[in-house]
């Protein structure tokens, strides 16, 4: 949980942070070290222990930075906690907020004729690797002009 309060605006969101149970009496009470029959002893499990929470410090601190920023926008409404929970989500899916890629926009039949058509000059025939000529040209847009009459006549007779 994470709490805001500034002057008259308070916020409160859940941050997604924890800290384990008896973390606060581990690192208080005994300096990051347990003492046993006299001998301060620095387990495996502590390690572990310690490593968690130093990495939900650093996340904390990233959080921290994320506000920071958003509070210099004069325009932010602090009304209500909406802003914190939204800065906290961004931050805990970042790929949720990132922009999306455009989608290609779907090519008819006819446009993708339309672009063969005028990339004819620039291919070359698979068998002899010269150019297309004029004459390609001439017939993919007869056979172009073919299938647009037999869309239309389709239509009328309502396939």
């Amino acid at each position: 949980m994470i709490r805001y309060k500034s002057g008259v605006y308070s916020a409160r969101a859940k941050s997604g942070l924890y800290s384990l149970s008896g973390w606060f009496e581990f690192v208080i009470g005994n300096n990051l070290e347990t003492p046993y029959k006299g001998k301060k002893i620095f387990t495996n499990e502590m390690k572990e222990t310690q490593a968690y929470h130093e990495k939900q410090k650093t996340r904390l601190s990233e959080i921290n930075e994320g506000i920071s920023e958003a509070l210099k926008n004069p325009e932010l409404n602090r009304s209500n906690s909406d802003w914190l929970k939204l800065i906290i989500d961004k931050f805990n899916f970042p790929e949720k907020y990132a922009p999306k890629a455009e989608k290609p926009k779907d090519v008819t039949v006819f446009q993708f004729i339309d672009k063969f058509i005028k990339d004819t000059p620039n291919r070359k025939e698979k068998s002899t690797g010269r150019p297309l000529t004029h004459k390609n040209a001439q017939q993919y847009k007869a056979t172009e002009r073919r299938l647009i009459e037999y869309a239309k006549s389709s239509k009328k007779k309502g396939l």
